[in-house]
């Protein structure tokens, strides 16, 4: 559990959001002011990537994005290949809600170049498959979910299915 103090109000975090004295999840601003705050107590340097991973989350999740990617990109440069596999869908996932879709699309592309079916995952082609479809590029959307739905053994998660929904809905011609 981490605590902070702010005008002398004592804010704690169990999970990924603050709380205030009461136990109330506390508004974005001042998630991102606490987050900040929180911040400044850290060493990057000397974080594993585990824990950037995990701090990272917890800045995604209370909409602190600009400290979430500082913390993926961190972990991103001192990963081990298996580290990498579950950093890459995280970072496509915040460039997407960051409303930078083609920042996704192009770690997608660098990642297969680069280190090839090692790192390429369900999860990741599902972020990049709702990236394309950002960009309404429907065509390529669903060959990066045929290839999620083909690495999860022809099973389609809730994410897959919402994102073959979204094709279905914008851009029909694509699924048949």
């Amino acid at each position: 559990m981490d605590y902070l103090e702010i005008d002398g109000i004592r804010y704690s975090r169990y999970g990924k959001k603050w709380a205030d004295p009461n136990g109330m999840i506390v508004s974005e601003i001042m998630q991102d002011k606490l987050n900040r705050k929180f911040s400044e107590t850290l060493n990057y340097e000397q974080m594993t990537p585990d824990d950037l991973i995990k701090t990272g989350d917890q800045y995604k999740a209370s909409q602190s994005l600009g400290l979430a990617l500082k913390c993926y990109t961190k972990a991103f440069e001192k990963a081990t290949l298996y580290d990498i596999g579950g950093i890459l869908p995280r970072l496509t996932s915040l460039y997407r809600q960051m409303g930078r879709p083609q920042n996704a699309i192009d770690i997608l592309t660098e990642a297969s170049k680069k280190y090839g079916k090692n790192v390429i995952s369900a999860p990741l082609l599902i972020s990049g498959a709702a990236a394309y479809c950002d960009l309404k590029n429907y065509g390529l959307a669903k060959k990066c979910c045929d290839r999620a739905f083909a690495l999860c053994g022809g099973k389609a998660s809730g994410e897959l299915q919402a994102v073959y929904g979204r094709i279905r809905k914008e851009a029909p011609e694509e699924v048949e």
